[in-house]
């Protein structure tokens, strides 16, 4: 059995045992499609089009790593090239900021000793947690931790793309708990209102709690429609 269809034989046996658990399967990103079934463009920048599943991307600057389009991609057409590309976790439902145990990525078969993807993942406070180098055709690499932690990982492209980036749900962020002391009582009643009518102001007075918390219904936007959601949230049995 050649190395690629023992991983593959072992991810399908973990996969199994998971579902048999009824832990939810990892998410793939393939970099051919987007959450919403609509087909990645060549002219495409990927940054927030993943954010709904959990992730966002950069490649250090503004903007983020391009479709690259190459048959020898694990799943053709496209893998995700830059020189530098950092992926952060955020919540699927608001975008917050946030962590997950596993993640990882893979690389297409068109490869060389030499190329690679030099992989670096760092927890919330920018603490290195491990680095690991992966290299090989078609080789998939991934970090996993025994609780959620990584909040960004950061890849070196060397004559290489990252392709079917794999990951676990990130943990939701708790809505709602507007002062970030990790409840949604009557203590949130007045960061609320303010992070509705004067989002400037908000942060200020909240510098180390992210204000998309207030996003109640999970439609990337803080108003009105997130008011009941709040309330909803204040009278719910503890």
């Amino acid at each position: 059995m050649s190395g690629i269809q023992l991983v593959t034989v072992t991810l399908l046996s973990a996969l199994a045992a998971n579902a048999l658990a009824g832990i939810p399967p990892p998410v793939v990103v393939n970099f051919d499609t987007y959450p919403d079934g609509s087909m990645v463009q060549t002219s495409d920048r990927f940054t927030t089009q993943y954010s709904t599943v959990g992730v966002e991307f950069t490649d250090g600057g503004a903007t983020g790593p391009a479709p690259s389009g190459n048959t020898c991609s694990f799943s053709a057409p496209n893998h995700a090239y830059a020189k530098v590309i950092i992926a952060y976790f955020v919540d699927p439902c608001t975008g917050s900021p946030s962590v997950t145990d596993y993640a990882g990525t893979r690389q297409d078969f068109c490869w060389v000793p030499g190329e690679g993807i030099d992989m670096y993942a760092y927890d919330a406070d920018g603490i290195l947690l491990d680095h690991q180098f992966n290299s090989g055709g078609g080789n998939f690499l991934a970090f996993s931790f025994p609780q959620p932690i990584i909040a960004r990982l950061e890849m070196t492209c060397i004559l290489q793309g990252i392709d079917n980036f794999t990951f676990n749900s990130p943990v939701p962020v708790l809505r709602g708990d507007m002062n970030c002391d990790g409840d949604v009582d009557l203590q949130d009643e007045s960061p609320f209102a303010l992070a509705l009518i004067d989002p400037s102001a908000y942060a200020s007075a909240n510098p180390n709690c992210d204000i998309r918390r207030a996003d109640m219904n999970c439609d990337r936007a803080i108003n009105g429609l997130d008011i009941q959601g709040f309330v909803d949230a204040l009278l719910a049995p503890p």
